[in-house]
Formats: C-alpha cells, sequence, structure tokens
C-alpha cells in the first residue's frame, strides 16, 4: 500500500519492493517540490512510474545537478 505518486514500478505492478524507489521519490518531491510523475489520474501516474524515464533533478533544479546520478541510481527500474 501506498501513494501512487511515490510507488516503485514493482509496487505498481504488484511485485516485492524494498522501498529505495519510494525513498528516491520522496527526495525528489522534497528537493523540487514536485512529484517525478504529476497528474491527477493515479493510472497514469502508475503508467509512467512503469515506462517512462524520471526527471533529472537539474531540469528543475539546475544548481542540484551533482545529485542527479544519486538519484538516477535509486530511480532505476
Amino acid at each position: 500500500v501506498g501513494t501512487v505518486h511515490y510507488s516503485a514500478p514493482e509496487q505498481v505492478q504488484g511485485e516485492d519492493i524494498d522501498g529505495q524507489y519510494a525513498l528516491a521519490a520522496t527526495a525528489y518531491h522534497f528537493l523540487t517540490g514536485s512529484f517525478l510523475f504529476p497528474h491527477s489520474n493515479p493510472i497514469v501516474v502508475g503508467n509512467r512510474h512503469i515506462n517512462s524515464p524520471p526527471p533529472l533533478l537539474s531540469e528543475t533544479k539546475p544548481e542540484l545537478s551533482n545529485l542527479d546520478q544519486v538519484l538516477a541510481v535509486a530511480l532505476a527500474k
């Protein structure tokens, strides 16, 4: 059980999770003020968690570009 905005692709697909993805999605939201995949429809959000590459922090906050690689690893599908 979880909020779709922080759900790992595995969780959306009903598989086991380790919590790393959710923590990284939370960090992304905390650092940028935006969800990884903002949308009002939870099905669209879940689909994007499964199929879309996560945005880089530096796209929203260029001063955080040094964290791009860290979050990319944590958000790897």
